[in-house]
């Protein structure tokens, strides 16, 4: 299984973990299966402001598993610019999460 495989294999997790609190993300899903899990951050990334996907997670205590913080994994880290990195950690720790606690 490529690395990019292995990252859309965690978003899809991602999302069957946030579905079981009640969160349903369709259009990120939407995203991860028309463009590709790598692709669907870098959009996710460009845009200007915070997804409310990522607000949410918030509220229900998830930003562990938010899309942002998987690919500060070292793991995945090779699949991502510096900048696009950057922009991650920064969103995260805005709303007061210290990037980390990969599974």
């Amino acid at each position: 299984m490529t690395l990019d495989q292995q990252f859309a294999d965690d978003m899809i997790r991602l999302s069957d973990t946030a579905a079981k609190r009640g969160y349903h993300p369709r259009y990120f899903l939407q995203m991860i299966e028309t463009r590709g899990a790598v692709a669907a951050a870098r959009i996710l990334l460009k845009g200007e402001s915070v997804q409310s996907g990522l607000f949410r997670l918030a509220e229900l205590g998830l930003l562990q598993h938010s899309m942002e913080n998987i690919m500060l994994n070292p793991k995945y880290v090779e699949l991502f610019t510096t900048t696009e990195k950057r922009v991650a950690g920064a969103r995260l720790e805005a709303l007061g999460f210290t990037p980390g606690l990969w599974e």
